[in-house]
């Protein structure tokens, strides 16, 4: 059985300001439950990337079972899409919606994993949460209020790149073929598909390509989310008559090598062609 792995309830009746934020983001991801639970008894992750990381290495070797596969390199691949796409929608989306970033610190946020392995649930125990001047819980003890909504957007770079580093830092130990450099670029990529994902549920398409540059271009090197290059994003309409938008990846999750599977439609892998009509049906049926 995975770490972290146990029943939850569905509902966690609190009363806190980044609670009903976190309620709202939860709506936006039907595939991820996004709770806010003080009283927790789940690892967190900081306890799972503690020393060795034997608490996502075992995650790793879970989903390694799973995946009927001898190769290290692929559920390092594949973790380092789903780990941030979780984290990453969920602060992300808190931002854009109610211009909160919530306490992504490790020691404060734990997960649950199915038992092949993947993160399923994100559960935050912490309360604090940073706000703008004219947020209306700014008076309370539990906001940090900062100046603007760049050193707010500032506070969300950071927060993410640091929660990410310890499952990063064991992944890069784990899958010494998949190296340091595409590990961090598939999980800056996984972010990036989040926020699109973000945007297209908040109804913010028009939006997405001025976020896009904030959120992973401004600041330069200094940026912890920096990416020198951005990969391409495209728009496809979805069955329900709406938008979606999707980033056709320059890294790779590698399930393609995996016995019966074939490559994701987002895959750098495919003929570009191909890529594009997979990707137009993926937003068609789920988008």
């Amino acid at each position: 059985m995975a770490p972290g792995w146990k029943e939850i309830p569905d509902r966690i009746a609190v009363v806190s300001p980044i609670a009903m934020t976190l309620a709202e983001i939860g709506e936006v991801f039907p595939y991820n439950r996004v709770l806010f639970d003080p009283s927790c008894d789940l690892a967190t992750l900081a306890e799972l990337c503690a020393g060795d990381g034997a608490g996502i290495t075992q995650q790793l070797d879970a989903l390694k079972v799973h995946l009927e596969t001898a190769e290290d390199e692929i559920p390092v691949a594949l973790s380092a899409m789903s780990f941030p796409w979780l984290v990453a929608g969920v602060a992300i989306g808190s931002f854009l919606t109610d211009r909160r970033v919530p306490d992504l610190t490790p020691a404060t946020v734990s997960y649950t994993f199915a038992e092949y392995g993947y993160p399923l649930d994100i559960v935050f125990r912490s309360a604090r949460f940073s706000a703008l001047p004219d947020d209306p819980a700014a008076g309370d003890s539990d906001v940090t209020v900062v100046a603007d909504i760049a050193e707010l957007r500032a506070v969300l770079q950071r927060q993410l790149a640091a929660h990410l580093a310890g499952v990063l830092r064991v992944m890069r130990a784990r899958g010494a073929k998949v190296g340091r450099e595409t590990i961090r670029r598939t999980a800056l990529e996984a972010c990036l598909s989040a926020l699109c994902s973000v945007e297209a549920k908040l109804g913010r398409l028009p939006r997405l390509r001025d976020d896009v540059e904030t959120i992973f271009r401004s600041g330069g090197l200094a940026n912890p989310l920096f990416l020198p290059t951005l990969p391409v994003i495209r728009e496809y309409p979805t069955g329900s008559g709406g938008r979606a938008a999707s980033v056709a990846l320059t890294t790779c999750c590698l399930r393609f090598r995996i016995p019966g599977q074939g490559p994701c439609p987002a895959c750098p892998s495919q003929d570009a062609a191909e890529r594009e009509r997979r990707m137009a049906e993926l937003a068609r049926l789920y988008g």
